[in-house]
């Protein structure tokens, strides 16, 4: 998990076309703790997860991980379906969970 988390922190600065070291002075921190973090050798304070999200323009949870990601991105997804997609896709899922072929 935490090496997900690491390599998720990287591609979140390089997305940004920052380096460690800009990337550390935006936190007022040290470039070796970023490099501890995209290491995976360590993992950033909380008010350090706060504001790399502002910094990434991203929800908190978007730090941590694919699973989340696709957590929030199906949830989004749903919100916008009309009640009969909302039962047909319910009805799927059922499947899936019981092993079944759902086609």
């Amino acid at each position: 998990m935490l090496a997900n988390i690491a390599v998720n922190l990287k591609n979140l600065r390089v997305s940004k076309d920052l380096s460690q070291r800009q990337l550390a002075e935006m936190l007022s921190i040290n470039p070796s703790a970023i490099s501890a973090w995209e290491s995976g050798r360590n993992l950033p304070k909380y008010d350090h997860i706060e504001k790399l999200a502002a910094i990434y323009e991203i929800d908190v949870n978007r730090l941590f991980g694919d699973d989340i990601i696709q957590i929030g991105d199906i949830c989004a997804i749903y919100k916008q379906l009309s009640t009969v997609k909302k039962e047909q896709l319910f009805i799927f899922a059922k499947k899936l969970l019981a092993g079944k072929n759902p086609d």
